[in-house]
């Protein structure tokens, strides 16, 4: 596929020292959560084809920040913590994408997002792929735009994240975007303005915050025909959880697709890491697309 996404990705500069040391934090079932029932935002136009319409909408991340400067003192947020918005605020005030045990990077879209989605296009038409009815969930989600995307396509979505508020204020949003108020724009237009309802989220989509050992403590097995991943590996802390949730909740006979950078600097993780020990646990790995410079990026396919 030769079209470029205009995801407007920041420098991948290397993420913060990482520190072995794992917070877990609670598996919970998220609502959309609003002062009102409708309110103005932001949303990044992205182009995924030729076709002027062919677009997904994602909130502005500044927007985002205003939303949490207006609402907050972003001098005087607490000690690290899991709850409320106390993560992205930290991340805000700190400019770090990453604090480990904190903040796992939810609102950056990063390059893994558009790799993903420009493989899930090229499957489904070529026949590989279908998910009109297929369950999917995204762990790992922030943006939540594969996720969304295979939602458009008549799937029915889960959205896992970290950080609950990242998922109020930035997947949520996304998803709304993209379904029950797509915004008019023209075709010179970046961005848009427009309302969202959160109280009108889709059915078929829900929202999962907290930890991947939790959350396989917490949901029944053998749910999702199709487990989407992106740019879920920079911590090799972090694979045997992830695997372990894939494995519980995979139905017999489904996959999963991660994207992910041959190597991410300042962090312990790597494809090479991640794809021996994914073996090692007895899943099949397939690279299915390879693209980028210097370390590379890939997209590989894991049979359970």
């Amino acid at each position: 596929m030769s079209f470029t996404f205009n995801f407007g990705f920041a420098d991948d500069k290397p993420a913060e020292e990482e520190v072995p040391t794992h917070v877990a934090a609670p598996f919970k079932h998220v609502l959309p959560t609003s002062l009102c029932d409708s309110y103005p935002v932001i949303a990044d136009i992205i182009r995924i084809s030729e076709s002027e319409s062919d677009c997904l909408f994602k909130r502005n991340v500044a927007d985002v920040k205003f939303e949490v400067a207006a609402t907050d003192d972003m001098e005087a947020f607490p000690l690290p913590s899991q709850s409320g918005a106390a993560a992205v605020r930290q991340s805000i005030v700190s400019g770090s994408d990453l604090i480990a045990g904190v903040y796992e990077g939810g609102l950056k879209t990063w390059e893994g997002v558009g790799d993903l989605i420009g493989v899930l296009m090229r499957l489904t038409e070529e026949g590989q792929v279908h998910l009109d009815s297929k369950k999917v969930l995204e762990i790992g989600c922030g943006s939540g735009l594969p996720g969304i995307w295979c939602l458009q396509k008549g799937a029915e979505v889960d959205f896992q994240d970290y950080n609950e508020d990242v998922l109020q204020l930035v997947t949520i949003p996304n998803v709304l975007l993209n379904t029950v108020n797509k915004p008019t724009f023209s075709s010179t237009d970046a961005t848009v303005e427009c309302d969202i309802t959160p109280p009108a989220i889709p059915t078929s989509c829900h929202f999962y915050a907290g930890d991947w050992t939790n959350m396989s403590a917490s949901v029944p097995p053998q749910q999702y025909d199709i487990i989407l991943a992106s740019e879920t590996i920079y911590t090799a802390f972090s694979y045997a959880s992830q695997l372990s949730l894939m494995k519980h909740v995979i139905k017999q006979g489904g996959v999963a697709y991660v994207a992910a950078k041959g190597m991410y600097f300042g962090c312990s993780g790597s494809l090479e890491m991640f794809v021996r020990f994914a073996e090692s646990q007895g899943v099949t790995v397939e690279r299915i697309w390879r693209g980028g410079e210097g370390v590379g990026r890939e997209v590989v396919k894991l049979s359970f």
